[in-house]
């Protein structure tokens, strides 16, 4: 006998104590230890019903209740148990009260006097069966709970498919409306630059005409340059290559450089561009990113130009505590309480029609929110559709906040260098080299070039009047770094600026760039750009 039967629940119901003595010690002498009797059948279906016996020894013939009464209240469900076998014990030995009994639900039929060892079997037997069947049960059980677990987790795992499927088919057509967008930003302002230099080309354009149609090369040159930057940026950012690297930013030569790149377009739309620095903290220095610094407001500030029809932007800073807030407020037509999340998410734009009413990619604020977010702050945004939006964020920069006697920049600029200034200029790229040649010739007859590191250096050894060296960093033999550190080495004044069609990539070494290098310039770089820098030095262009 396995050790478990011996557990078993047994009930014995007969009327006559002396079966029930009987039974009772022999079942005891089998090692069963879970033994229950009732002498009054009436009571047979309350004990069956609590204390749910595993099987049942039930006489026939009692008074009250007879055996058969008993198993049809089992039978018809009147009392709540699972299998259970019943062993019907009875001195009625009529075939047919056999057939009737078996019928009626008894697994077994013994006959009075019975042999117990053969009851012992049959008890034995039926109670294999019993458990046998009871685990079965509990192994369904686990099976269903298993199969109502797995199954919540396909219909859970099938709505997370579902939102996936959803959000993929918006991505999906948020890019295809990007791309479309990005194909017309790049064709538009590139069919414009193609279209006008074959005119400003032609010997029959007038002068007045090339001086009308000028302009509108320009804008649309400025127009591709800003896409593709925009494009890198937001490139650069997802895939983790633009990062910020801290170093002293004096606020208000940033902010003059965007007052003098948009005021020209504030201008074209009637707008009035207010640059707002707070009294005392005009020449405030902090350590930040200026790159991303004057990315993200520019990123406002062309928004805010662009949206306005009528009245004015105006941008600024104070400082307050620890932090210094930055802010670009406009009386453009606002934004919906709907879109105040999305338009900051890359490939989103309020509207993705192409019938809406302005050109541009739609990165520009998420390349603001990306750079202020790794600045440490974050973008905040106050609008009402029809009247107008506020952007700003702070940054905390503790106790690195400091407050210079004076324009250190204006200084310098204002003392004017004397006598032949010299340039020497390095670029791998003969197209570039034949533009700043150009470009610097009103500045001065005496320009050096050279195509490679090698040759800059070896034209600067032979030319010790050379006064400002333009160095691309990325040239072949030596880059402009190497040769950087060789001539700062000889001549510790000299102004060296860097040219890069990749500077972000060049930040990684930052701390030695900027013990090399007086200033640094992004590709594409502009004749403007140029004069800006070269005023910094006290170069200014000669007299015609």
């Amino acid at each position: 006998m396995k050790p478990d039967l011996k557990d078993a629940r047994i009930l014995i119901v007969d009327d006559q104590n002396s079966n029930i003595e009987i039974l009772e010690s022999f079942l005891t002498i089998q090692g069963y230890i879970n033994l229950n009797t009732v002498s009054d059948s009436r009571q047979a279906v309350s004990v069956i019903e609590n204390w749910k016996p595993d099987i049942l020894l039930l006489d026939l013939m009692m008074p009250h209740v007879s055996g058969f009464e008993i198993m049809e209240q089992i039978k018809t469900g009147r009392v709540a148990q699972s299998f259970m076998p019943v062993v019907v014990l009875t001195a009625d030995a009529n075939p047919q009260t056999r057939q009737k009994a078996l019928t009626a639900g008894a697994s077994d039929f013994l006959t009075k006097p019975f042999d117990l060892i053969e009851v012992g079997l049959r008890i034995k037997n039926l109670l294999f069966t019993v458990f046998l069947m009871s685990g079965m049960e509990e192994h369904n059980h686990m099976l269903e709970k298993k199969v109502a677990d797995r199954t919540a987790e396909l219909v859970e795992k099938n709505k997370e498919l579902i939102i996936a499927r959803d959000k993929a088919e918006a991505a999906d057509r948020l890019k295809t409306a990007f791309l479309q967008n990005i194909s017309h930003e790049i064709r538009t302002p590139l069919n414009g630059i193609i279209g006008f230099a074959s005119i400003l080309t032609d010997p029959d354009t007038s002068n007045q005409e090339k001086e009308e149609l000028l302009p509108m090369l320009n804008a649309s040159a400025d127009r591709l340059i800003k896409t593709v930057t925009d494009y890198m940026d937001i490139s650069m950012i997802v895939s983790g290559n633009k990062y910020p690297v801290n170093q002293s930013v004096a606020l208000k030569s940033i902010f003059e450089k965007l007052y003098n790149s948009y005021k020209d377009k504030a201008d074209a739309k009637g707008l009035e561009l207010l640059m707002i620095l707070p009294a005392g903290q005009e020449n405030m220095v902090i350590s930040s990113d200026a790159e991303f610094l004057s990315k993200s407001i520019g990123q406002f500030l062309d928004n805010a130009i662009k949206f306005t029809r009528q009245g004015k932007v105006e941008f600024g800073y104070h400082s307050e505590n620890s932090r210094v807030n930055f802010y670009v407020k406009d009386t453009g037509c606002g934004i919906s309480e709907e879109h105040t999340e999305s338009v900051f998410n890359i490939f989103e734009q309020e509207s993705t029609a192409t019938t809406r009413g302005y050109e541009g990619s739609g990165l520009g604020l998420s390349i603001s929110s990306e750079m202020v977010n790794m600045l440490g702050g974050k973008i905040s945004l106050e609008t009402e559709k029809d009247k107008g939006s506020i952007f700003s964020f702070s940054l905390n920069v503790d106790n690195q906040i400091t407050v210079a006697h004076g324009d250190a920049t204006a200084v310098e600029s204002g003392q004017e260098k004397t006598g032949e200034v010299v340039f020497l200029i390095a670029d791998n790229n003969p197209e570039e080299l034949t533009f700043y040649k150009y470009a610097l010739k009103q500045f001065s007859n005496k320009i050096l070039l050279a195509s490679n590191g090698k040759e800059a250096l070896d034209l600067y050894y032979d030319n010790p009047d050379v006064s400002v060296v333009f160095l691309d960093l990325n040239m072949p033999y030596m880059s402009g770094t190497e040769v950087a550190a060789i001539i700062r080495q000889k001549n510790a004044a000299i102004p060296i600026l860097a040219f890069s069609g990749h500077l972000n990539d060049e930040k990684e070494n930052t701390v030695k760039i900027s013990d090399l290098f007086s200033d640094m310039l992004s590709k594409p770089v502009t004749r403007n750009d140029l004069i800006r820098v070269l005023a910094n030095y006290g170069i200014s262009r000669k007299c015609k």
